[in-house]
């Protein structure tokens, strides 16, 4: 799963090199309001991609769900990459 912060910001060569290696790779869009499952159960990785945002802004609408998700990853085992 790929959490994306800004419309202008994607997965872009990861998206190719996971593509070329016939991964599907799920977007979460953080910068449209879309919410991760409550649940990672079958996903290998969690990545987490740059913003021009401050981690520690919580004047950033989508901070609380990066968290959320972030914690769910770590709860589950799940391995990180931001």
């Amino acid at each position: 799963m790929i959490l994306q912060h800004d419309h202008d910001a994607p997965a872009g060569v990861l998206a190719e090199w996971a593509g070329a290696r016939g991964w599907t790779l799920e977007v979460v869009r953080h910068d449209r309001g879309e919410t991760a499952p409550p649940s990672l159960a079958g996903f290998d990785r969690l990545v987490s991609l740059g913003s021009a945002c401050h981690a520690g802004d919580n004047a950033v609408p989508w901070q609380d769900e990066e968290r959320r998700t972030l914690r769910l990853a770590a709860d589950e085992q799940v391995p990180v990459l931001g």
